[in-house]
């Protein structure tokens, strides 16, 4: 089977994922919160002066007890209007929470900027009205999680399933906006990364072409 990202379900890996979340299933599963906590805008796609920007976050997961496609995935949407090139977007002081559950086997996430079109729909709306094969197919792989301990092919066909969803909200945006400030996505294991927990990056901020943003991933105890 193809690799996924750095992942090879040939080596075993994914086989120890499904082992040790069999094992973990017997307790009570984490919940794990997604939060950005800092987003500076360095080129707004408009020539002159300010404009309306859109972030789009998309979290797509696996989930023990998902028994429909919108329970492995969280899209949100938010706007800001007049912001300027070097602008930061007024999260707050706590910034933004794009997604609090308790995911399963893996967690995607999926962040795009854009520059804001007159009365685009949300990130929601836009991934509700795509069309087969566009989402049906990978929905269809992530619902596969639902019937109980997968095996590593039909882990890493789900996988798949949620990079394809990525992809298509992707697409979508492009069509929806007016222009993309800067993107990024990147996925964790429940086992090997333990969700990816701690601030991302660990110094600094991330950069791609119009965009620098820092993320931060926690457990929350409760």
């Amino acid at each position: 089977m193809d690799e996924i990202g750095n992942l090879d379900p040939s080596d075993g890996e994914l086989l120890d994922e499904v082992r040790w979340a069999s094992v973990r299933s017997k307790g009570a599963a984490r919940r794990i919160g997604l939060r950005i906590t800092n987003v500076l805008i360095h080129d707004n796609r408009r020539l002159f002066g300010e404009s309306s920007v859109r972030m789009d976050a998309l979290v797509v997961h696996g989930s023990k007890n998902g028994s429909s496609a919108p329970d492995f995935y969280s899209p949100v949407t938010f706007r800001f209007d007049r912001v300027a090139d070097g602008d930061h977007l007024p999260i707050g002081d706590h910034g933004l929470l794009v997604y609090l559950g308790k995911p399963r086997y893996f967690l995607d996430f999926f962040l795009t900027v854009s520059r804001e079109r007159d009365a685009s729909p949300g990130l929601h709306d836009l991934l509700t009205g795509l069309s087969s094969p566009d989402i049906a197919d990978p929905e269809a792989q992530l619902l596969s999680l639902a019937t109980g301990i997968p095996d590593p092919d039909l882990l890493a066909g789900a996988m798949k399933g949620a990079l394809l969803i990525g992809d298509a909200a992707l697409m979508a945006l492009r069509k929806a906006t007016s222009g993309t400030i800067g993107l990024y996505r990147d996925s964790w294991l429940q086992k090997r990364d333990n969700w990816g927990i701690g601030r991302h990056p660990q110094e600094g901020e991330i950069r791609h072409k119009g965009l620098s943003f820092s993320f931060e991933i926690l457990e929350e105890v409760v």
